[in-house]
């Protein structure tokens, strides 16, 4: 067994590891961010369009503007143009 296969067999490991913890539903914040970070880390996205589960998940999710209130079109000033070489950002 040389490098190569120990480090595939580490990552087949931790996979199946992080999947039995998410089936089992005995997962902590501090796991599922670990498992945020290795699938990104393997460069692991999935859009909302090849999943009918992250669609929903996305549907969910509040727009910002409105449940603010509308405050989140002013969180940067309001009327100022970040284009704009006048208007200063403080």
């Amino acid at each position: 067994m040389d490098i190569k296969d120990d480090l595939d067999l580490i990552q087949r490991l931790m996979t199946q590891t992080f999947i039995d913890k998410l089936q089992a539903g005995d997962v902590t914040p501090s796991e599922l961010n670990t498992i945020r970070q290795f699938l990104r880390d393997n460069n692991i996205v999935i859009t909302p369009e090849k999943s009918a589960q992250l669609g929903t998940l996305g549907g969910l999710l509040p727009e910002f503007g409105s449940a603010m209130g509308g405050a989140a079109t002013h969180m940067n000033g309001g009327d100022k143009d970040p284009d704009d070489p006048k208007d200063t950002f403080n």
